[in-house]
């Protein structure tokens, strides 16, 4: 070669001036290219601005949801009679068991339903179907 830089296939290609002197210099290795800090990849946004907050959920949503409490019976029996009943007429009705104050309680549920009004429209039909309830957050 006549420029004096090596031929072989492994030199690496020479970038700017101060890359064309290091290699000339007649060293084994090319000295590598300066280096600059390499950008890091965006990592879903600016790091200046913080994300903005999540949208707070609207308050006639909780976790559980909402359901219409229409009793408590000491018998499960009667607790079972009522939702039967309830399954019936189209009512999504359900027996739960509660424990409090030493005794065992079963309630006997409509629901869940996520939306608080939705609660409150299956209340309204309840009545109209001679049933009184009560909304009640779902757990």
């Amino acid at each position: 070669p006549a420029s004096g830089r090596s031929a072989s296939p492994a030199a690496a290609p020479v970038v700017g001036a101060k890359a064309a002197s290091n290699a000339s210099a007649g060293g084994a290795h090319p000295a590598p290219p300066p280096t600059r800090p390499t950008p890091k990849p965006p990592t879903g946004g600016p790091p200046a601005k913080a994300a903005p907050p999540a949208k707070a959920a609207p308050p006639t949503v909780t976790p559980g949801g909402w359901v219409v409490q229409l009793g408590s019976f000491a018998s499960k029996e009667n607790a079972d009679h009522l939702s039967t009943t309830l399954r019936g007429k189209g009512y999504k009705s359900f027996v739960s068991e509660f424990r409090g104050g030493g005794r065992v309680l079963w309630r006997v549920r409509v629901g869940p339903e996520q939306d608080r009004a939705r609660a409150d429209a299956i209340t309204h039909r309840l009545q109209r179907d001679g049933y009184k309830g009560t909304v009640a957050p779902a757990g």
